[in-house]
């Protein structure tokens, strides 16, 4: 048996094959399967068959499959019995309403999965988990399609049970939600609600969003609708500079189905690197191309967007030594990068003007 957060118990059992090695092979994943019960229950609230028992039966199948309060499982790696696990929550004790809001069972036990990884494996390896998730998503040449099943999708299993769109995507869309609310007792304090107000029954997308904006006081009427409903992400080029004390940032972002979310609205995270540290802001974007400038004292040698993983996005970052120069008004010629590697840039040039180039001993 496993106690869990409030006291309670719960018994855990386990059907394995009847082969010798099978119990010593599998054992120590095994044990770990109460401390899932215990991070869950604090999460997502006490298990809800707590009464009765959870556990697992070894069959010959491709990973895994819920059954309430004992999974079928091919084997007991921590990502699959997790997995399966946070569907007692997400799947069983709330089922989702309908096809079209399958990403509520699969999203949330995929993420759940984070979540273990997150407590019990470290921050680099959780860091590292999500970038996989991202890298998988990002690197489909298919871009579109919603988390929200479309109506006349829900006669496909095939499509329902998209490991992109009702699996991965869904994990790291609500991961951003996460990083958006800001809160993390708000936020698992959304899930806890989740579980107690529709225990036993259904629950569908806009139940679910109405609870998340009254626990968290948030309008969340666009993150659903160009996360959830809509389709694609967004892809950020971004350019900065360090000149006079400030940094410059120009950001410009395209989205990889603009028919649908012609642009992403949602705080954005740079983490200015200098010698003796780092600080991180947060700069609201709701435009396609937003430039904006930050007062640092200390000069800035690296600027990281998006440092924390949170968003689901593509991106590349360039110093451009024009920020924060071209723009100060003066006429006078520019010449950057500097130091240069291979060639130069020069801005603020009229018609007759000459520039001379000369080394440090003056030739």
């Amino acid at each position: 048996t496993r106690q869990l957060p409030d006291g309670k118990n719960v018994l855990v059992q386990n059907y394995i094959y009847n082969r010798p090695g099978v119990l010593d092979t599998y054992k120590n994943r095994i044990d770990t399967t109460g401390n899932m019960l215990f991070l869950y229950s604090e999460l997502f609230g006490t298990y809800p068959f707590y009464k009765e028992k959870y556990g697992h039966c070894m069959a010959p199948l491709f990973g895994g499959m819920e059954h309430q309060t004992m999974t079928t499982l091919l084997h007991f790696n921590a990502p699959l019995v997790s997995h399966e696990l946070a569907h007692q929550w997400f799947g069983n004790n709330v089922t989702c309403a309908t096809w079209k809001d399958i990403w509520l069972n699969e999203g949330f036990a995929s993420y759940a999965k984070y979540l273990f990884v997150e407590k019990f494996w470290g921050e680099i390896v959780a860091y590292d988990f999500m970038l996989n998730v991202h890298n998988i998503v990002l690197n489909d040449t298919n871009v579109g399609g919603s988390i929200y099943l479309p109506a006349a999708d829900t006669v496909s299993p095939y499509r329902i049970f998209d490991r992109r769109l009702s699996y991965l995507k869904p994990s790291a869309v609500i991961h951003t939600l996460r990083y958006i609310i800001n809160n993390d007792f708000a936020f698992f304090n959304i899930l806890k609600q989740y579980q107690q107000m529709y225990a036993s029954g259904n629950a569908n997308t806009e139940d679910f969003k109405k609870l998340a904006e009254q626990v968290s006081g948030l309008d969340l009427d666009t993150f659903f609708k160009q996360w959830i409903y809509g389709e694609g992400y967004p892809v950020y080029h971004i350019k900065w500079n360090y000149a006079g004390s400030k940094v410059f940032i120009r950001i410009q972002q395209e989205t990889t189905v603009p028919v649908s979310v012609p642009t992403f609205e949602l705080p954005l995270e740079y983490k200015f690197v200098f010698a003796k540290g780092d600080t991180t802001i947060r700069q609201w974007n709701n435009k396609t191309v937003q430039e904006f400038s930050v007062d640092i004292a200390y000069p800035i040698d690296q600027l990281i967007f998006d440092a924390g993983n949170k968003i689901l996005n593509k991106q590349t970052v360039v110093r451009d030594y024009s920020l924060g120069v071209s723009g100060t008004g003066t006429n006078e010629p520019f010449v950057y990068p500097n130091p240069v590697a291979d060639e130069w840039k020069v801005i603020n040039l009229v018609a007759g003007m000459e520039l001379i180039l000369t080394d440090m001993n003056g030739k």
